[in-house]
């Protein structure tokens, strides 16, 4: 049941960083170009920045924990592709509730028309997965998913604008700091157009399972506006990469869009294109039945 995102990202946690590991992409120091970095006499440690950013993500968290978003997702596989696929988002979370919708064109015997398929993680009832062919057709149930766990990480992984302030992929920033085999490097202050950014550089050593590494990383955070992340980088010759933009002005960082690509340091080609435009996020209150076999008119069996 997992999308296209899991084929990029092949292995449950930090997916993608194993995936550089095995690519055999050797760690060497990130030099980054002056115009992006400027650094300054004033010192923050590693270990205070990791502190201020898990008591910024918390704000963060707490925020996204009960939200409503609508976006559209447009995946290329290099800039010069005149057709994108593009698809049509509704995600919905209430604490570990979450409900993934995304509609797209697709071609269904002879004719195109519109298929809707949704993901609904809640381990207190059932996860389940639904599709409805056709703007006026019904939902059927495609499958009951025994594994919450790995649905919510695939709805976090199809839907990352909507834990992109705080997230890597589908997980969090303070998890991915904390996991063994981080090795922390500089930390790097400066200014660009959207204000005061500081950027802390880091590797990866091993993984979780042991599993030997020696992956260059650097994630780039707004200390101003609850530490949300703003770009980050993973891998050398092929790093992956990722942006988020901001509504202006918000009180808490709400996101605009959000991209992530693939970069060939050798070629200079960027591949594997995702851009994510939200056009909505409203904090919700959404009731449980939200997340139930019956909000898509189907019958729970007894």
């Amino acid at each position: 049941m997992q999308d296209y995102a899991t084929m990029l990202w092949s292995s449950p946690r930090l997916r993608l960083l194993q995936l550089i590991c095995i690519c055999g992409w050797a760690f060497a120091p990130h030099r980054a170009r002056s115009q992006d970095l400027v650094k300054t006499d004033d010192l923050l440690t590693a270990e205070a920045l990791v502190k201020a950013q898990r008591e910024g993500e918390a704000a963060l968290a707490a925020f996204y924990a009960n939200v409503r978003i609508s976006a559209t997702m447009s995946r290329r596989k290099s800039f010069g592709d005149a057709s994108p696929f593009t698809r049509q988002h509704e995600f919905y979370r209430a604490g570990n509730l979450l409900r993934l919708e995304f509609t797209g064109r697709i071609s269904h015997e002879g004719a195109e028309l519109d298929r809707t398929r949704a993901w609904v993680a809640n381990k207190a009832d059932k996860s389940f997965q639904v599709t409805r062919l056709g703007a006026s057709g019904k939902f059927a149930l495609d499958e009951v998913l025994p594994d919450h766990v790995q649905i919510s990480d695939d709805i976090f992984l199809n839907a990352p604008y909507s834990i992109a302030p705080f997230g890597f992929l589908e997980m969090r920033v303070s998890e991915l700091l904390a996991a063994p085999g981080v090795i922390f490097g500089e930390v790097v202050k400066g200014k660009d157009d959207r204000g005061d950014f500081v950027t802390l550089h880091f590797r990866r050593t091993k993984f979780a399972d042991g599993t030997p590494a020696d992956v260059p990383c650097w994630i780039k955070f707004l200390p101003d506006r609850h530490w949300a992340v703003a770009e980050w980088s993973f891998g050398k010759n092929l790093p992956a990469r990722g942006k988020v933009e901001y509504v202006d002005d918000a009180k808490i960082p709400l996101v605009k869009s959000f991209h992530v690509w693939i970069e060939d340091k050798t070629t200079g080609l960027v591949h594997g294109i995702e851009d994510y435009q939200v056009t909505s996020i409203a904090v919700a209150r959404l009731p449980m039945s939200t997340f139930q076999l019956e909000s898509f008119g189907i019958r729970a069996a007894p």
